[in-house]
């Protein structure tokens, strides 16, 4: 299944981060060129991909931190993901008739201070999601959106 342009991008700069990565001249050469290309051209992203994962597969510590590095990403998503269901389902059992529940937050909070930590946590999670724009569809990043707020 092919990556979103973003998270590809992304676990690639993590990968080229570990020290263990070392390029050829001639990666090196054609990254140079792929993301001079992607810098003039961001729409084409997702079209150049197979460019890109040809220059990393030919390099096996790269390769390796790259799918170590993708792993990360997929498993932050899942992680994200999981707790929106989890904050949807709460909000859809709150019903129609519960709006009001600041009495319930304030003693939730009182109760369960990791909760605010969490909750703090999900909602920098959810706004590094969407500033990388790590491919969520609409209607998750509303659903963040609306639970930050």
């Amino acid at each position: 299944m092919q990556k979103p342009a973003p998270q590809t991008l992304l676990a690639l700069w993590l990968a080229l981060q570990n020290s263990q990565v070392r390029l050829t001249k001639a990666e090196n050469q054609a990254l140079e060129k792929i993301t001079h290309h992607l810098k003039q051209h961001k729409e084409s992203a997702n079209a150049i991909e197979k460019e890109l994962m040809a220059v990393i597969k030919s390099n096996a510590n790269l390769s390796q931190a790259f799918e170590q590095e993708q792993t990360k990403i997929d498993d932050t998503n899942s992680w994200i993901i999981d707790r929106l269901i989890t904050h949807l389902q709460s909000e859809i059992s709150l019903g129609e008739g519960n709006k009001n529940q600041a009495p319930v937050e304030a003693e939730q909070k009182a109760n369960f201070p990791e909760k605010e930590v969490d909750d703090e946590a999900f909602a920098l999670a959810c706004a590094l999601v969407d500033e990388l724009k790590l491919g969520w569809e609409e209607e998750w990043q509303t659903a963040a959106i609306l639970e930050v707020i």
